[in-house]
């Protein structure tokens, strides 16, 4: 998945001498916080529990007693754990530099605690038409975190490096005597991973910005999943698996905020598109209904008619939330497209509000190989 036009080549050069360099500050003047020394292990989200926190099983559970439905992708097990400690590794956000150990988590934290009363306002209105120049910036720079904040987007680091280093073999190159390349170590992942986190605001939420942001909408007996990398993109005008970085042509994002509620962003050209279309099915049913008498219709004149007002009625049933910013009805097919993509983007585990998995069993049962995570391939 490429992030964004010149991504692997940016990613390639960075990588030496990254542990020496890594900034670990989100905002200006903030800095690098020294961690605690007592030995005990942080558990530390790479899904904020501000996200998980609206995907419960009981909306009426106390503080600190939620819990969700798991699945696990490699096992089929289905459990219930409390948001705590899913979806987090233990001192995730922390690396050694030069014997001192670093972490982000305080600005995570900063930009959770910001983020979390604007979902929850989208969730409780559910509408887009009441969020802020101001609050759209913190949710893109939200989402520029989530993007590369999980454990499958270092994973997909380690695909990219390995692959880079393969590729080089195969021309009969040694990487070792490639400069500025390096087989980069768990740790150097994680500091590579940790320095792109730091600049993702100022590098990635412009492409958020720029998208059409709409709500999509579904039932409580049918709700959205979230998957351990929940951030997903699609591409409708694409070859499957291609055009899906966040600048490509027809791109589409999501982020289910809750079990009946996601945030989606997608190529403005499209949505353009769409409402040109939606006024030339409005034109051409005005048209028609001014050149059909207003007496003596035909059984077919009215077939037509009904026909033509019943396309009209559909396109508009769809174009209208996106203009008011309301959520889009139900579709099971589109529940079902950003289900499977929380599926497929996935390293391991999918969490849910109720304990039906019946799509990621069904998924798995047609390809065995979706029990794995997606690998980001070199060419």
């Amino acid at each position: 998945m490429n992030l964004s036009p010149g991504f692997l080549p940016q990613a390639r050069c960075r990588c030496a001498g990254l542990l020496a360099s890594l900034p670990v500050s989100f905002s200006k003047g903030a800095s690098a916080q020294t961690m605690r020394t007592d030995g005990k292990a942080e558990v530390q989200h790479y899904v904020p529990q501000v996200l998980l926190r609206l995907h419960i099983k009981d909306v009426l559970a106390k503080r600190g007693s939620e819990q969700v439905w798991c699945f696990d992708k490699k096992t089929g097990r289905v459990f219930s754990p409390n948001i705590r400690g899913v979806l987090a590794g233990s001192r995730f956000y922390e690396v050694e530099i030069g014997g001192e150990r670093i972490s982000v988590e305080e600005e995570l934290t900063r930009i959770e605690d910001q983020v979390g009363p604007i979902v929850a306002q989208l969730v409780r209105d559910r509408r887009l038409a009441n969020l802020r120049a101001r609050e759209r910036q913190i949710v893109a720079d939200f989402c520029a975190v989530q993007l590369i904040r999980t454990q499958a987007f270092r994973e997909q680091i380690k695909d990219m490096n390995e692959g880079m280093a393969e590729a080089l073999r195969k021309r009969g190159i040694d990487p070792s005597k490639v400069s500025n390349f390096e087989i980069l170590s768990d740790e150097q992942i994680k500091a590579f991973s940790l320095s792109m986190l730091a600049e993702a605001p100022a590098v990635y939420s412009p492409h958020f910005l720029a998208k059409y942001w709409h709500l999509t909408g579904t039932r409580t007996e049918a709700p959205f999943y979230l998957g351990d990398h929940p951030l997903v993109l699609d591409n409708d005008f694409a070859d499957p698996g291609r055009g899906v970085g966040l600048a490509s042509p027809g791109v589409s994002i999501y982020l289910p905020l809750c079990p009946t509620l996601c945030l989606t962003m997608t190529d403005p050209h499209a949505v353009s598109t769409l409402f040109a279309e939606a006024r030339e099915v409005e034109a051409r049913f005005k048209k028609l209904k001014r050149r059909m008498p207003r007496r003596g219709l035909t059984a077919t004149d009215m077939c037509v008619l009904r026909t033509m007002e019943e396309t009209r009625d559909r396109v508009k049933e769809h174009v209208e939330p996106l203009k008011k910013g309301t959520p889009s009805p139900y579709n099971p097919d589109v529940v079902m497209r950003v289900n499977s993509l929380q599926m497929i983007y996935a390293g391991r585990w999918i969490v849910s509000s109720t304990n039906d998995f019946s799509l990621p069993l069904s998924m798995i049962g047609d390809d065995p190989a979706f029990r794995g995570r997606r690998k980001l391939e070199v060419m």
